[in-house]
């Protein structure tokens, strides 16, 4: 097995991850087998300096135990069990190799069972930086290019030196630029996006006043800074949980009967005692949820950069996502009912090829984690300038009978008594806006260009009182665009009609939405009735 000279790899632009990634990729398991050893160790030098060592049952010595146990061999195992982990980590670094091509990024691996891995520039969907604590003591970054086949088909390159995380970034990001028929602008030379105000050396310039550019570690950032959440404030929105409410009612309840119930000989303590096995686990899962977000989006702050959105965020793994503004196809905000004392919201999207939901905290989908409805919409308006602040406020504090909107019918007050009035849509050239909910308010725009299919739906119950839902189908993300309680008139002939300003809405763009099915039109539209037909 031969390995290109350097300078033949040089001429082919194949470029080589840092040394030091040695560390971070083979560090802990090295860690955990010299701590293993380590202790083997001094457990046999022990013995070896004890009376009666190495005897077999008969009481005779074993002579062959006797040598592996001799601390000199036992040195000798672990000198080379350490020889050969740094060994195999040096040879995985050696023939681990990146280059961004002209039309791809491709990643060789493997010096026995070798593998290559290739995502075309004009799939990419965002680029990460992302930096775990031990990286940001050796000053490395870790750059994930996340393409549309999702996570399994992503590329990582693990570790870069800071400095040149961010060059391979931003190579990457202008070379797909360029293969999406961008023309050429300062972007694509290095300088600030196209329409984006450049800062002063170090800083950005925006709402919050100057930033220093290395804040999170993340080198001086380009772009206008939009929104930074501060730390207390997500604190905070992370604590207004139902999770946090049941579990102080249950330690209330515990506390109650360890006065009342618990007989007086066990003690003022005795309730604790009682209680700890039940609520300790469910304090452990509810904490270990509610940290893990302030962890992830902690230091949050999103820039505009012209043609993407940048956001960074992290408390111990610093991350900064590149999400292309072309990628979002969806769009939401959603208010807790914990969270409507204070007027906060968060803000997200559903991006090609990312596939985010609540449960995983995808940062990639999240452009705000909790914010004023003022800075939410700034948020959705940025990603979307086609969208109106005006609309988008009566979407999110309406209470129904706006003009234009198209609410869910009457009949629909016995399956949903408090928010049936203020469920519905309403439709402008650019897309549709739905909103739902009366204490936990959402509201979702989805361009008519984005819309992969469309699908109503009436069940039983809504079929005996002529009602039906429509589903608008955008591509996998957090959010879903239901319409439900509709009348079956409204429902049908808003299915129609979306389905022709679909096809017109993709025809004008000249260019397909992520993932699209052939032909102009939607990908599908599913009509599923109790009965087997359609009225």
């Amino acid at each position: 097995m031969t390995e290109p000279g350097s300078d033949e790899v040089a001429e082919q632009g194949w470029e080589q991850l840092s040394p030091l990634s040695l560390i971070l990729r083979g560090g802990v398991v090295l860690l955990a087998v010299v701590s293993w050893m380590g202790a083997q160790l001094v457990s046999r030098v022990g013995n070896f300096v004890s009376p009666g060592r190495w005897r077999d049952p008969s009481g005779q010595p074993d002579e062959v135990e006797g040598i592996l146990s001799h601390p000199w061999v036992s040195l000798g195992i672990l000198a080379l069990v350490i020889v050969a982990a740094i060994g195999a980590a040096w040879m995985s670094w050696r023939f681990t190799r990146f280059r961004v091509a002209e039309h791809q990024v491709e990643l060789r691996q493997g010096w026995i069972f070798r593998q290559q891995r290739q995502v075309p520039l004009d799939r990419v969907q965002a680029v990460e930086i992302s930096r775990p604590l031990v990286a940001q003591l050796l000053g490395l970054a870790k750059v994930v290019v996340q393409s549309a086949g999702g996570k399994d088909s992503n590329v990582t390159l693990a570790y870069l030196p800071l400095p040149r995380a961010h060059d391979v970034r931003d190579r990457i990001q202008r070379a797909a630029s360029r293969l999406e028929g961008y023309a050429a602008g300062p972007d694509d030379e290095g300088g600030a996006p196209t329409g984006v105000v450049q800062s002063a050396p170090g800083g950005t310039e925006g709402p919050y006043g100057s930033l220093p550019g290395d804040l999170l570690g993340l080198a001086p950032d380009t772009g206008r800074l939009v929104v930074q959440v501060p730390n207390l404030r997500l604190v905070l929105a992370s604590l207004c949980h139902p999770g946090v409410v049941f579990l102080v009612l249950a330690g209330l309840a515990w506390g109650i009967a360890a006065l009342t119930v618990i007989p007086d000989e066990w003690g003022p303590f005795g309730g604790i005692v009682v209680a700890l096995p039940g609520l300790v686990p469910m304090l452990f899962g509810l904490l270990s949820t509610r940290v893990r977000e302030v962890l992830k989006h902690g230091n949050f702050r999103l820039t505009d950069q012209g043609r993407s959105v940048r956001i960074l965020h992290g408390l111990t793994d610093h991350r900064t996502t590149t999400v292309p503004l072309r990628r979002v196809q969806a769009l939401e905000i959603v208010q807790p009912m914990m969270w409507r004392p204070m007027g906060w919201w968060r803000a997200r999207v559903n991006v090609a090829g990312i596939h985010g939901d609540d449960s995983e905290l995808t940062n990639e989908t999240v452009l705000l984690p909790v914010g004023t409805l003022d800075e939410a919409l700034t948020v959705l308006t940025l990603v979307d300038p086609a969208l109106s602040p005006d609309h988008l406020r009566t979407a999110a504090l309406g209470d129904g009978g706006e003009a234009n909107w198209v609410t869910a019918s009457p009949r629909a007050r016995l399956f949903d008594p408090l928010s049936w009035r203020r469920s519905g849509y309403t439709v402008s050239g650019h897309g549709v806006l739905v909103r739902r909910g009366r204490y936990s308010r959402r509201a979702a725009a989805v361009p008519h260009a984005r819309v992969q299919s469309m699908a109503l739906v009436q069940g039983p119950w809504d079929a005996r009182r002529d009602l039906a839902a429509v589903s608008l189908v955008s591509t996998p993300g957090p959010i879903g665009i239901v319409i439900p309680h509709l009348s079956l008139h409204d429902a049908e002939a808003f299915l129609d009609e979306e389905s022709q300003r679909t096809s017109a809405a993709r025809r004008s763009e000249g260019t397909p939405c992520a993932n699209p099915a052939p032909g102009d039109g939607l990908s599908s539209v599913d009509i599923a009735l109790t009965d087997g037909h359609r009225p």
